[in-house]
């Protein structure tokens, strides 16, 4: 299994002082099959491979490679940001990981989507609205299930 490498702080380009997040690769939600080396026809279900990265944001984790499946596949990379006011759930990357290794996460980003990855929505979750600063964010309050832009 190829080892992936990197800093949790290059992943997202908004500070979150006095908060390292634990990261979450979530392999693409359908059933991957092997195709190809010893491991041919091995099943890989749609599993989370959680990371707790050190004080300073760096991680390291072991990812089975997507680019040995049948389908095409990635990890969908969730970063879970517990502080305080809220916790922030930001679901913004997406990687495809080949064998061979080590491969910094950097170098694995999936751009097919456009400049920035796949998806560039962040929901903030907590009951009170998120700082001033985080203006044109989303913000959605458990207590009533109503999903806010923060303008």
């Amino acid at each position: 299994m190829p080892i992936v490498t990197g800093n949790v702080f290059d992943l997202r380009s908004l500070p979150m002082p006095g908060a390292v997040p634990n990261i979450i690769f979530h392999l693409e939600p359908v059933t991957n099959v092997t195709a190809t080396g010893s491991g041919k026809g091995n099943v890989y279900p749609t599993t989370a491979y959680p990371v707790v990265p050190d004080s300073s944001g760096a991680f390291q984790v072991n990812l089975t490679a997507t680019s040995g499946f049948h389908a095409d596949a990635w990890y969908d990379v969730e970063l879970v940001w517990n502080t305080p006011a809220g916790t922030l759930r930001d679901r913004t990357l997406r990687v495809k990981v080949p064998g061979g290794g080590p491969h910094n996460i950097g170098d694995l980003i999936d751009q097919s989507a456009g400049v920035g990855g796949a998806n560039q929505l962040l929901v903030w979750v907590s009951e009170i609205p998120p700082v001033s600063e985080a203006k044109g964010q989303w913000w959605f309050k458990p207590s009533t299930n109503d999903l806010y832009r923060w303008e």
